[in-house]
């Protein structure tokens, strides 16, 4: 019985590629289906109009637009940190040292956000400042009570009564910003002035700062293109 032999239709075709079984490719981004070409920024496969977005945004604006933009979101995000710091230790009489960490995570993401990305060791260096200046802003209610109070006992002991019942006088209010200006500084040295003791503390305190600093490493961004879908 004569072997049967392949038809032209049942033969493979090496000379043209089938693309109909292959995976369709999505925006890294979107998550929308490409079709056409496509993009690659730092690897990742991305569509036509995330990568433009991409673009604008990273050559939108000038560099002391982004500055000052970074400094007013991490300076938000600072106050946000110091009032939380304060609120929990208020509430619950204690100091959770891991706070420091949230507020470097916020400041960091909030530079990272005003700077569109950038990073850099100018918005390291500014997310830094931010968190530590919240950590130690945290403390400067403490550090008022402890002193008006100190004071108080030393005017009772010195004055009558009725001398504390006197109005503030102009010359007490233009030195009330001087008065926290300086407990502002005390705050910032306080960390180190316990030495050896607060060593828990100051380790604490540095991840909080490596994070902050961590969320604005420089990450070049590297754009491909454009490529056709199923080319070889």
């Amino acid at each position: 019985m004569p072997e049967a032999t392949p038809s032209q239709d049942d033969s493979l075709q090496f000379d043209r590629a089938d693309f109909g079984a292959q995976a369709e490719m999505q925006c890294a981004l979107c998550s929308a289906a490409i079709q056409g070409e496509y993009h690659t920024v730092n690897g990742n496969t991305v569509c036509w109009n995330c990568r433009t977005s991409l673009q604008t945004e990273r050559d939108s604006g000038s560099p002391l637009a982004r500055w000052l933009r970074a400094s007013a979101f991490g300076a938000a995000a600072a106050l946000v940190g110091c009032v939380i710091y304060y609120a929990v230790s208020a509430l619950t009489g204690y100091e959770f040292g891991l706070i420091a960490i949230l507020a470097g995570w916020l400041v960091g993401k909030a530079v990272s956000r005003g700077s569109g990305g950038r990073g850099g060791w100018k918005y390291q260096t500014l997310a830094i400042l931010l968190t530590y200046s919240s950590i130690a802003a945290s403390n400067i209610p403490q550090a008022y009570q402890a002193v008006t109070k100190s004071i108080a006992d030393d005017k009772q002991k010195d004055q009558a009564p009725v001398a504390a019942q006197q109005p503030v006088a102009l010359s007490d209010m233009v030195a009330l910003p001087v008065f926290f200006g300086l407990l502002f500084v005390i705050c910032l040295a306080a960390p180190f002035l316990a030495g050896i003791d607060n060593i828990m503390g100051l380790i604490i305190i540095g991840i909080g700062l490596y994070e902050a600093w961590r969320q604005n490493k420089r990450v070049p961004l590297e754009i491909l293109g454009p490529f056709r879908v199923g080319a070889s």
